[in-house]
């Protein structure tokens, strides 16, 4: 497995990957950074002459001291976590015989969404197994109880189903009830799917079903904790946000009132205001979803599912209007007519929100090469217009510009890495 230096020394400083499972006792010195921790010290390292994680392999000690401003005790901690470099190499070796990789914030791979919306709350290691590529798909994040009635059970189903239709991917915590059900059904109706884990991969990608459908390309594991750490509550709530933030979108099958790990999440996404927030409604929902609604949760009534505009272009335009129109409160619309004529003086607030909501349909276009003119008819557009986008896009670093003649292709598509295992030595 191929780790920057930067990468490995995110690793050893902010993760327990290689720390011994031989019972080695953990001291001051030997705890790993944590994220607000490490967060101080990368502001310090972009400000300094050091100005990368990678600089402590070839800096020493004092001048860490003397450029970071670092206290003895900080010096001895990062030189004590640093000292194993060749545990990690001996643990990054037997991850990759299993399948599984890991990306830093300092990588390209990393998720560009998780980035973008959680900038430093976004995790600093990620272990995964699968095409990493799935995690710059536009998504859906499907959440809800573990105890689910039969209509939560029959919407979950057509929900997934129809994202599986639109090549929408579905992404879900991986727990029993609507998390476990939504990946099912995705990957049953020739859909993808990311599950974000919130207990051990390892253990996971022991599961036959599970193991076929990653190397398939079309369910990708996802993970912030150590791939043999077991399931707390802690984890599981923490992890609710990554879920959130992978999506585009997101819809609440089943929440409790004020209480348990969906209802935590979604009460975290509309305060932060990452995605729009879905939410089933209908005539016997629970409380927790009423709430949810009244707290600013957009109505999904199960009729809308079979919208004949299709579900990307439902979510999509109740999205706009709760996320970037200037009339977010004109949500109600008679089901079943063309999105077009639903709200038509509904007006964009903005030109970036406009391109926000236009970019999916350019960005799906990009796997192969294309022109401005190929790209401008396809979405019937001026080819000005296309033109306006992309140079956006090229600001944002969505999109990589080619030359002789000048294409666009999707900067996913030239870093795209092949899977990493075979799952050699697995049962």
């Amino acid at each position: 497995m191929n780790i920057s230096p930067d990468s490995q020394a995110i690793i050893l400083l902010c993760s327990s990957l290689a720390i011994s499972r031989k019972g080695e006792k953990d001291e001051d010195e030997t705890i790993p950074f944590t994220l607000p921790e490490w967060n101080v010290i990368a502001r310090k390292l972009s400000g300094s002459v050091l100005k990368s994680p990678g600089a402590f392999f070839h800096a020493d000690p004092e001048q860490w001291q003397k450029y970071l401003g670092l206290s003895k005790k900080e010096v001895n901690r990062i030189a004590k976590l640093l000292s194993r470099s060749g545990q990690l190499a001996i643990e990054l070796e037997r991850l990759e015989s299993l399948g599984i990789w890991v990306v830093t914030r300092a990588d390209p791979l990393y998720p560009s969404r998780l980035k973008a919306l959680l900038k430093q709350r976004a995790p600093l290691v990620l272990f995964g197994a699968g095409d990493p590529g799935l995690l710059e798909v536009e998504g859906v994040a499907v959440v809800g109880a573990r105890d689910v009635d039969a209509e939560g059970v029959d919407f979950t189903n057509r929900l997934a189903q129809r994202c599986a239709e639109e090549g929408l991917i579905v992404i879900s915590g991986g727990a029993r009830g609507v998390d476990q059900i939504a990946q099912d059904s995705a990957l049953a109706a020739g859909g993808k799917a990311v599950t974000v884990l919130a207990d051990s991969l390892e253990a996971r990608l022991r599961q036959r079903k599970v193991r076929e459908a990653v190397l398939s390309g079309c369910l990708v594991l996802l993970s912030s904790y150590h791939p043999g750490a077991h399931f707390t509550v802690g984890s599981a709530m923490c992890r609710n946000k990554y879920i959130y933030a992978l999506s585009r979108y997101a819809v609440v099958v089943s929440a409790s009132f004020n209480k348990g790990g969906t209802w935590a999440g979604a009460a975290e996404n509309l305060r932060y205001k990452w995605v729009p927030l879905f939410v089933r409604d209908g005539e016997n929902i629970p409380e927790g979803n009423q709430r949810l609604i009244e707290k600013g949760g957009i109505p999904l009534k199960p009729q809308m599912l079979d919208d004949e505009s299709g579900l990307r272009a439902t979510l999509e335009f109740y999205g706009a209007k709760a996320f970037g129109y200037t009339r977010p409160d004109a949500c109600e619309a008679v089901v079943g007519e063309s999105l077009e004529k639903k709200d038509p003086d509904l007006q964009p607030a903005e030109e970036h929100d406009l391109f926000d909501i236009v970019w999916p349909y350019i960005e799906k276009e990009l796997d192969t090469p294309k022109t401005e003119q190929e790209l401008a008819e396809k979405l019937k557009v001026r080819r000005g217009q296309m033109q306006d986008w992309l140079k956006k896009a090229q600001e944002l670093g969505k999109v990589h510009k080619m030359t002789r003649p000048v294409r666009y292709i999707s900067p996913l598509q030239l870093k795209k890495s092949s899977q990493l295992s075979l799952f050699e030595g697995i049962n």
